[in-house]
């Protein structure tokens, strides 16, 4: 699951979505892209028809999506809040696996601390060629988010 939001509750507070256990530190009703591992299925919710998700064809493999900021949120937040969490399949499904996870632990909480914090800045592509501004090496910049991991064992 991609859990995504302009805000963060200080206290998780708020139930799994998608009938899943535990707590996450994002208000009930923010988007979110679910698939199930057990078949091909993967969707938006909590989100615009607009919005797209595709999936690569194993179901342990990736899902990627897009959605419209302003349609989903009303405007451009200056900053949004994303994880990737992975729960039991079934209903009350406990979280197995999840992104970030700085302590490691899997206490069955996504905390304000466990989400990447993505500046809308970062997003922008005011020429519209296709290349984010700020990664974009015509311009000068360029954007890391990501570390590099060395532990393949998930």
């Amino acid at each position: 699951m991609i859990l995504i939001s302009d805000v963060l509750d200080t206290y998780p507070t708020t139930p799994g979505p998608w009938a899943k256990g535990g707590v996450i530190a994002i208000p009930p009703g923010k988007p979110f892209i679910g698939a199930e591992s057990t078949n091909n299925f993967v969707g938006w919710f909590n989100a615009p028809a607009s919005s797209q998700v595709v999936r690569s064809s194993s179901a342990s493999g990736h899902i990627e999506g897009t959605i419209d900021l302003i349609e989903t949120f009303g405007y451009i937040p200056p900053r949004l809040y994303m994880a990737v969490v992975a729960y039991n399949t079934g209903d009350g499904g406990q979280i197995v696996w999840q992104a970030p996870n700085p302590d490691g632990s899997l206490n069955q909480v996504v905390a304000a601390d466990e989400f990447v914090v993505l500046n809308t800045a970062a997003l922008r592509d005011d020429d519209a060629d296709g290349i984010l501004d700020l990664t974009d090496p015509a311009k000068g910049l360029t954007l890391d988010i990501g570390k590099t991991r060395t532990d393949q064992s998930h």
